[in-house]
């Protein structure tokens, strides 16, 4: 790594916050998981994977759910993407690192 790359410090992120965004949205409004799979047009799996934290939000869903409850597709979809990128840095970042010469070494 050349002098002038600095080292990004990323966050380890114990849990998907836009999974527990839709799982406390859902418990605020006292509603079941099938009756929100219902309002939304989803499978209820869907909405229990989410939940569970097995499944990320995806735009789609984001958008539905912004349909649904009036919370922020864009907000959503910022969260989920934020997660993506931690989880994906810790999981892959080295191995890129490896592979990825920066430019002016690479030419």
């Amino acid at each position: 790594m050349s002098d002038q790359m600095k080292v990004t410090k990323v966050p380890k992120l114990a849990t998907n916050a836009a999974c527990g965004i839709v799982a406390d949205t859902i418990s605020h409004f006292g509603l079941s998981q099938a009756e929100v799979a219902r309002a939304m047009n989803v499978s209820p799996g869907l909405i229990s994977d989410i939940v569970k934290g097995k499944k990320g939000v995806s735009v789609e869903f984001a958008i539905r759910f912004e349909k649904c409850f009036g919370v922020s597709s864009e907000w959503l979809v910022k969260t989920q993407s934020f997660h993506d990128y931690c989880t994906t840095w810790h999981k892959k970042e080295a191995a890129i690192a490896s592979e990825v010469k920066p430019v002016e070494q690479a030419v």
